[in-house]
C-alpha cells in the first residue's frame, strides 16, 4: 500500500461510514487493518503517512481501516486511536459485507520482557527502555524478529503478537485469580479424591497459597518495581505498620499493602530530601510501578485508598513534577505549593 501525503495531519477518531450500512456492497475483496506513522515533512506543508512494518517506521500514530477494492487500490475509510478501535470497526464491516479481515497489524509483534512490560519505542516513551503500555512498544514485523534476537541476546522474554497484546494493567488482579483458580483446580483434580485436601479446609488453603507462590514468581508479566535493598526495607516499615508480611510477597502486592498504609507512618520514618524517598517515588512513578498502583488503587475500598496516594501525589507537585495519578486525584488539591504530609 502506497503511503499518502495529505496537506493536514490525519485526525482521529474519523470514520468515513459511520453507518455500516452505507459501506458499498460491492468491489472490493478484502478490508486491511495498519498501524499508522505520520511525519511532517520538512517544508511543514505536508504530512506523510506510512505503514508501520518495523521500529524504524514510527512512533506509532493510529491505526487505519482500508477497503482493498478489486482492481487493487485501497481506499481507507476509519482513522482510530487503537488497534482495539480499528479492529472493532473492521469487524463491523465484515459482519456487514462478509468478507475477510488481512493487513500488516496481524504481522506485528512486541517483545514482553518478565517484570517490564514490553521493549519501548524510544520516540514514545522519553527514554524509557521498556513500557506497559503495548501502543508505545517497538513493533516488529515478524520476518525481523529473528535477527532482533541475534542483535540483543540479552533481552530475555518472548515475541507476542501486538493484536492481541494489551496493557499489564487491564484487570491484572483478576486475571491473576482466574488463573490461580484454574491451576488449583486442575491440581485437585489431577490428585484425585482420595489425596486431594477437602474443599474449604485449612490445607486446601495453605496448597492454593503455595500453587499461587509458585504462579506468581514464573508469570512472564510479573511486575519487578523495588531492588533487593528496596523491597526489604519496605517490608519491615509494612510489618511496623501492622501488616503481616513473610518476605515471599511480589512486588505488586507491596504495592497494594503500601496504598492501605498510613502515609504518615511510612514517611515518617524517612527524611524527604534523601536519596531513599527519591529512589522510591522513582520506583513508584515508573511504569511498573503506575501499573501496580493503578491496579491495587482499583482493588481498593475506596475509604481506605486516598491517603497515601495523596501523599504521593503531593510530594511529586511539591518537587515540581509531574503526577501520573492526577486523574484519580481530581477532588483532592492539586497545587504546585502542596506540602508532602508530615505525620
Amino acid at each position: 500500500m502506497p503511503a499518502a501525503v495529505t496537506k493536514t495531519a490525519p485526525q482521529v477518531p474519523w470514520k468515513l461510514y459511520a453507518d455500516i450500512g452505507d459501506v458499498p456492497k460491492k468491489g472490493f475483496r478484502a478490508i486491511e487493518v495498519e498501524a499508522i506513522a505520520i511525519e511532517e515533512e520538512m517544508d511543514g506543508k505536508y504530512f506523510l503517512t506510512r505503514i508501520v512494518t518495523s521500529p524504524l517506521d514510527g512512533p506509532l500514530a493510529m491505526c487505519s481501516v482500508y477497503l482493498r477494492h478489486d482492481d487493487g487500490l485501497a481506499q481507507c475509510i476509519a482513522d482510530l486511536p487503537s488497534k482495539e478501535a480499528a479492529l472493532a470497526y473492521a469487524q463491523e464491516v465484515r459482519g456487514n459485507r462478509k468478507i475477510p479481515i488481512d493487513g500488516v497489524i496481524f504481522e506485528l509483534r512486541a517483545f514482553n520482557v518478565p517484570g517490564k512490560g514490553y521493549l519501548a519505542d524510544q520516540r514514545l516513551t522519553a527514554g524509557s527502555p521498556h513500557t506497559t503500555d503495548p501502543a508505545k512498544a517497538a513493533l516488529y514485523h515478524d520476518s525481523e524478529t529473528e535477527h532482533f534476537m541475534t542483535e540483543n541476546p540479552s533481552a530475555r522474554g518472548r515475541w507476542v503478537s501486538w493484536v492481541e497484546a494489551k496493557e499489564l494493567s487491564v484487570d491484572r488482579a483478576a486475571e491473576k485469580e482466574d488463573l490461580l483458580q484454574r491451576v488449583y483446580t486442575a491440581a485437585l483434580v489431577a490428585m484425585g479424591p482420595e489425596c486431594a485436601p477437602q474443599w474449604g479446609s485449612a490445607d486446601s488453603a495453605a496448597f492454593r497459597l503455595k500453587l499461587g507462590e509458585a504462579i506468581e514468581s514464573t508469570r512472564l508479566d510479573r511486575l519487578v518495581i523495588f531492588d533487593v535493598e528496596q523491597r526489604r526495607d519496605i517490608q519491615s516499615l509494612l510489618i511496623d505498620n501492622g501488616f503481616e508480611v513473610d518476605g515471599g510477597e511480589t512486588d505488586e502486592e507491596i504495592c497494594d499493602m503500601l496504598m492501605r498504609s498510613d502515609p504518615g507512618f511510612i514517611f515518617n520514618s524517612m527524611d524527604w530530601g534523601t536519596d531513599p524517598v527519591q529512589k522510591l517515588m522513582a520506583s513508584l512513578t515508573s511504569a511498573a510501578g503506575i501499573t501496580a498502583i493503578r491496579t491495587a488503587i482499583g482493588s481498593t475500598p475506596k475509604e481506605c485508598q486516598s491517603a497515601m496516594l495523596r501523599a504521593i501525589h503531593r510530594h511529586l507537585l511539591s518537587h515540581g513534577k509531574e503526577s501520573p495519578f492526577s486523574d484519580l486525584m481530581a477532588d483532592e488539591e492539586t497545587t504546585q505549593s502542596a506540602e508532602p504530609p508530615r505525620g
